[in-house]
């Protein structure tokens, strides 16, 4: 059996496709065909590969959705350089509404992605937060507070306090969801506020959301308060969805669904409930 190369032979050999790719991509590529390069490009990810799709990204003649799909891609390579920010920083600036969101979104996966490798960006948090306090409508309130939710910067709490008591519904949303990568005790505490006190069952499914991707243990009492009085039979819902994906890794969320499974009012929720405690 042949040996792996070595970590190098494989960076140049990733480097040689991304140029073959790149020069066999027709300007007049069919969709499929465009996507399968575009997620080629992603997959490898390297320096080459993101100035490829950085390129791609603010062309011009490339239909919107595939240009977005660069854009994507781009916010999601495993080591994103200093020119992929900057790249994603000037779509952010996109007169194009659908550019404009994806960059701002993958934008803030490029940051919280070289925060965790151990980058360093001085830029992109300030950047954001410059961007939502500019931002004169609750969509695009709503897509900042979404944008530095993915960056999991805890700088980004205090503007998310705030925006969990805006009087529009899509940014209190989007203010829950924002919470979900802050690994910071104060996001837990905004998230059980959310769920058990915000009158929009939109908010307070948006809550349940966020908490999937946190440790349950911190939002246990704010959960289980929940499904027992919410009177939305969907937040309920959620919450059992929550608790039965956890289940194996946080043993103690089985007493909430035993709870659910005897005693909610809805037979679906007492069904779905059930059969987590039964699998």
């Amino acid at each position: 059996m042949t040996p792996p190369a070595p970590p190098t032979d494989l960076a140049r050999d990733a480097d040689a496709l991304v140029a073959r790719l790149v020069a066999a991509y027709p300007g007049e590529a069919d969709p499929a065909t465009a996507r399968v390069v575009i997620g080629a490009l992603g997959t490898a990810g390297t320096p080459e590969a993101q100035g490829a799709l950085a390129e791609l990204a603010e062309s011009e003649t490339l239909d919107i959705k595939l240009r977005a799909s660069a854009i994507a891609n781009l916010g999601l390579v495993e080591a994103p350089t200093a020119s992929t920010l900057e790249a994603l920083e000037e779509q952010a600036d996109s007169e194009t509404r659908s550019v404009r969101s994806t960059a701002a979104l993958a934008l803030g996966n490029a940051a919280r992605t070289l925060e965790a490798s151990g980058g360093e960006d001085d830029s992109t948090v300030p950047g954001l937060l410059e961007r939502l306090a500019s931002a004169t409508t609750p969509a695009d309130q709503a897509l900042y507070l979404r944008a530095l939710g993915n960056t999991g910067d805890a700088r980004a709490l205090p503007v998310i306090e705030t925006a969990l008591s805006s009087p529009e519904e899509r940014v209190r949303s989007a203010a829950a969801e924002a919470l979900r990568f802050i690994a910071d005790p104060r996001a837990d505490a905004l998230i059980s506020r959310a769920l058990v006190e915000d009158l929009s069952p939109v908010v307070r499914r948006s809550a349940v959301l966020a908490a999937t991707f946190r440790d349950f243990v911190p939002l246990m009492p704010a959960m289980g308060a929940a499904l027992a009085k919410d009177g939305d039979e969907r937040v309920r819902m959620d919450i059992v969805a929550a608790l039965g994906a956890a289940r194996k890794a946080t043993p103690a969320v089985i007493e909430l669904l035993r709870g659910a499974a005897e005693h909610d009012p809805s037979a679906e929720v007492r069904k779905r409930a059930a059969g987590y405690l039964a699998s």
